[in-house]
């Protein structure tokens, strides 16, 4: 076979090839196009019988008609068909792509079709257990409801089972009492409490379910102090997580009301530690959360406390009050009759507390109490407030004894002020200082602008009462001279206090926070003791005897508390009482006139003399001196300084001339210019301290200052 032979039949066999495969696409799509079909099939016919001729005719050619003359004829027909069969179907091809796009297009509308149909069978499931599981949630939020309000344990739980069957979608509620090994029925709907299954309830949660029924029954065992109950909520069967978030729910419920009724027992005391109810766990646990003095909750069981709410206010939206309040005088009251009456004071404030609406109260500290109310206004925390107040007008009795008390209150608010237990009491806490700057039985709202001042001023007693128990506030001694020969005659004691944290902190500044807060008694006699013993190792050193003044605060006035620490002190270092000298501003002297003149008195009966400190900027008066019994006037440095101008000049000849009549000492403060001190002797006082001699100096150099003079 030669290459033109090989080339001959490869072009009739692909001429036949073309002819079958025009054919076969014309054929199918006449089948799916009817418009077309008649045409496209009678094409397809003439297509494929053009192919059989072609085919008939190679044959003929190759094996009857070996003719070259014929062959040629027959290649040149076959080619001109071919052409023709080509050009014949270019008309059809926008038919065959418009019915292949068309058929994709269809083909995609039925997919997208049964995907749709699937999303919404779907997004209706979805849709329909959301609806469940937000019903769910709406019962959950009206039990967290029923819970802060409830005191009543059978309440509480009649009002769960009915809340869990009305809003909850439960078919079924069963709540049950374990009562010598049984469980009696304290809520019932339409259970049959033969078919309940109460096996294996050691367990938080057992899970049931009911094929024949489609049903699942969940058991919940709530354990208290007193009682175990038995939770079972029936609901229809639901698949994946919609039932692991229903019982996620139901989980939380039980665990609330758990939690409330512990709290509803402790609070209306139920039971005690001796209680045979109590297993070793339960009186460990009740010890860790309540305060052994009281019995009241303590700050870890309230933070638990609130932590629950804050999670129910999260769905609920609703808001409660924090409310601090500190007995102000407990402290006093706690020295005078000792710590059990401190603790009958708190307890019977917090039985009083509890006669108005609060979700708890318990003890944050030695004498504050606090009590977290639920509230829709400012006016439900205003009326709180106004009761808690009003308790400070009416004395409370101790052994027999009234006994008068003041109180301060400090309010936060959620969540305006805070979304946790810590930042809720710390800004209750900054808004008792706020309100005790205010003075006693006054309350104050948290208030971002005045935090800063109030926090720094809570850091500041806290760092005080620390370095008062580790003995770090120090004393300095201002010489008081004859100002005729300039002999130091005594001296008059400050403290001073450097704090690690804050450096040194200005007298006035930190003598304020320890008013308030209290702790002035404390530091009164930490500087008493210091300045006590000091003198005694002066004295054994060689030096002579000077006179010690002290200044007392109206606290320590109060009842005379100073009294016998001050004795007992001067005692100890074996100080003579002609030796010293107890100063008082005229402001302590008329807060309790009568309660100060009989300490006074007493003070007196002593032997120990009493001064007025800063004379002149108070409530001086002549029968004010007659009936107090001084024995001693300090001039104010305020009168001294300016003591040129013609107006301070009377007032002080003037006040030197009522103490030549009652035969009072005086001393001049504030003396800093020999035109000062001239103008003082010239008036007739003999003796002052200031600057102009000397300022105020440690031990050591006063030491060496005295001696120099011997």
């Amino acid at each position: 076979m030669t290459i033109t032979d090989f080339i001959h039949g490869a072009s009739d066999f692909t001429t036949f090839l073309t002819y079958m495969f025009i054919s076969y696409w014309t054929f199918r799509f006449s089948a799916k196009r009817p418009r077309y079909k008649k045409m496209l099939s009678l094409y397809t016919a003439f297509i494929f019988f053009c192919g059989i001729t072609h085919l008939a005719h190679v044959l003929c050619s190759e094996v009857l008609l070996d003719s070259p003359d014929f062959v040629a004829l027959s290649t040149l027909v076959t080619a001109i068909v071919s052409v023709w069969a080509v050009f014949a179907i270019i008309p059809f091809f926008p038919i065959i792509m418009d019915s292949s796009t068309q058929e994709e297009i269809e083909d995609l509308i039925t997919i997208r079709t049964q995907e749709l149909n699937q999303e919404i069978k779907a997004h209706k499931k979805t849709e329909f257990h959301l609806t469940k599981v937000s019903n769910y949630r709406r019962a959950l939020s009206s039990i967290n409801k029923l819970i802060v309000r409830s005191t009543d344990i059978k309440q509480l739980l009649l009002d769960v089972g009915h809340t869990l069957e009305t809003f909850g979608e439960a078919n079924d509620v069963y709540i049950g009492k374990l009562v010598d090994g049984k469980y009696a029925s304290v809520y019932r709907s339409s259970i049959d409490e033969q078919r309940l299954k109460l096996s294996d309830l050691n367990q938080n949660l057992v899970v049931d379910y009911d094929v024949d029924s489609n049903k699942t029954s969940a058991y919940f065992s709530i354990k208290s102090y007193k009682h175990d109950y038995l939770l079972c909520v029936v609901f229809d069967t639901l698949h994946g997580q919609y039932e692991s978030d229903y019982l996620d729910l139901l989980v939380e419920i039980a665990s609330d009301v758990e939690f409330s009724i512990k709290n509803i027992e402790s609070s209306e005391k139920f039971v005690s530690l001796e209680s045979s109810y109590f297993s070793a766990a339960d009186r460990v646990r009740y010890l860790e959360s309540h305060d052994t003095d009281t019995g009241l909750p303590n700050k870890k069981y309230l933070s638990e406390l609130v932590d629950s709410v804050i999670r129910m206010n999260n769905r609920n939206q609703s808001k409660f009050a924090f409310l601090c309040i500190r007995v102000n005088s407990l402290k006093k009251i706690n020295e005078v009759h000792g710590h059990e009456a401190g603790d009958l004071i708190l307890d019977k404030l917090a039985k009083n507390l509890v006669n108005c609406p609060v979700i708890s109260i318990g003890r944050i500290s030695n004498d504050e109490l606090l009590k977290v109310i639920e509230v829709s206004a400012k006016k439900d925390i205003e009326n709180a407030v106004e009761f808690i107040l009003g308790m400070a007008e009416n004395d409370i009795e101790i052994n027999g004894n009234p006994q008068k008390i003041s109180l301060n209150v400090g309010v936060s608010v959620y969540p305006e002020d805070g979304t946790t237990f810590d930042l809720l009491l710390d800004h209750a806490s900054a808004a008792l200082s706020m309100s005790r700057e205010l003075g006693r039985n006054k309350s104050a709202f948290y208030d971002d602008k005045e935090s800063e001042k109030a926090i720094a001023q809570m850091r500041i007693e806290s760092l005080l009462d620390r370095d008062l128990r580790l003995h770090k506030i120090g004393v300095v001694y201002q010489p008081q001279v004859n100002m005729a020969t300039g002999e130091i005659v005594g001296v008059e004691v400050l403290a001073r206090w450097h704090s690690d944290e804050l450096g040194s902190i200005a007298a006035p500044v930190f003598f304020q926070v320890a008013e308030y807060s209290g702790l002035i008694v404390k530091l009164g006699l930490e500087v008493l003791e210091m300045a006590c013993r000091q003198w005694r190792e002066w004295i054994d050193n060689g030096m002579p005897e000077i006179r010690l003044s002290v200044n007392a605060s109206a606290l320590q006035m109060h009842d005379c508390l100073i009294l016998q620490p001050m004795l007992d002190i001067l005692a100890k270092y074996d100080i003579p009482h002609r030796c010293f000298n107890l100063e008082l501003t005229e402001t302590v002297l008329v807060l309790d006139t009568h309660n100060v003149d009989g300490c006074l008195d007493l003070i007196r009966s002593e032997g120990i003399k009493v001064s007025i400190d800063d004379f002149g900027t108070g409530y001086s008066s002549l029968s004010y001196l007659k009936s107090l019994h001084t024995d001693e006037l300090k001039i104010d440095k305020s009168f001294v300084s300016d003591i040129m101008a013609t107006g301070n000049s009377v007032i002080v000849r003037s006040i030197l001339k009522l103490a030549e009549d009652l035969k009072l000492e005086t001393i001049a403060e504030g003396v800093e210019t020999e035109q000062q001190r001239q103008t003082l002797l010239d008036l007739g006082c003999q003796f002052a301290q200031g600057y102009l001699f000397h300022k105020p100096l440690d031990a050591k150099t006063l030491f060496e200052t005295v001696m120099k003079n011997v």
